[in-house]
């Protein structure tokens, strides 16, 4: 890596690394250990895979993820960081990429933080039988580092185009629509295959899906694996051409 952008890297990590990281993610770990719910007698065995997937792909990256990428890109503008950053050897796309690097670095760590650890605290307190496996814990987690990336994305581009915690408040009536509509549509419009495919970008869900299907047991879902591949990289694309257009003396608001 080119030592400017290691050094931009470092700082805007350093700049996620407040009191945020190590409290936020210890108190959720806590709440994962709950609802793991090692005591449940209704459980034979402790399925450490099935738990960690469902901590982190409905709890633990959804609330992380926007918590780093909070205004990522308006608060930067707003507050001159990104002009003062532009007036040295570093471009926009950059800037943009360390700081979606630093950002996704805090969630991950945060995530593992929280779900990792719990998960096999109380799968060992639970004195079940554990079932682990590692090359579909791997798999889980991949699915899982996709998923941060594809909110991210999705996250800086609504940042650069809304003020302050904007993008946030967007995701999260994005995703309650798509949770209630999602669902109709596809029974509603089930043979329209226009429908179909815009559906992947507008309520993207490969990525769960493709957990989903691996903790299950099903063979390796490639096709919601490349749908999700398909929407991470077409908001990840939109991010890149939006911080090229938003005018830095101004800011986003």
């Amino acid at each position: 890596m080119n030592p400017s952008l290691r050094k931009l890297y470092v700082v805007e990590l350093r700049r996620q690394w407040s009191l945020l990281l190590p409290i936020v993610p210890v108190a959720l770990g806590g709440i994962v250990y709950l609802i793991s719910a090692p005591w449940n007698p209704m459980r034979p065995t402790f399925d450490v895979v099935r738990t960690t997937y469902i901590a982190s792909t409905t709890f633990l990256v959804p609330m992380l993820i926007p918590l780093f990428f909070t205004g990522m890109v308006a608060s930067d503008v707003k507050d001159g960081w990104l002009r003062t950053l532009l007036i040295r050897p570093v471009s926009r796309q950059q800037y943009l990429t360390m700081r979606m690097l630093a950002a996704l670095t805090a969630g991950l760590a945060g995530t593992f933080i929280a779900g990792a650890i719990p998960v096999e605290i109380a799968a060992h307190v639970s004195g079940k039988p554990i079932v682990r496996d590692w090359v579909l814990l791997l798999e889980v987690y991949g699915m899982v580092v996709c998923q941060a990336i594809l909110l991210g994305g999705i996250l800086a581009f609504l940042s650069c185009w809304l003020p302050g915690v904007g993008n946030v408040v967007i995701l999260f009536l994005w995703y309650t629509t798509a949770s209630l509509l999602a669902e109709y549509l596809q029974v509603k419009f089930w043979s329209n295959k226009w429908l179909t495919v815009a559906g992947e970008f507008i309520f993207p869900h490969g990525f769960v899906n493709a957990g989903s299907a691996i903790v299950s047991g099903a063979p390796f879902p490639w096709e919601h694996l490349l749908w999700g591949l398909a929407s991470a990289s077409a908001f990840l694309s939109l991010a890149y051409w939006s911080v090229n257009r938003i005018e830095v003396d101004k800011g986003a608001d």
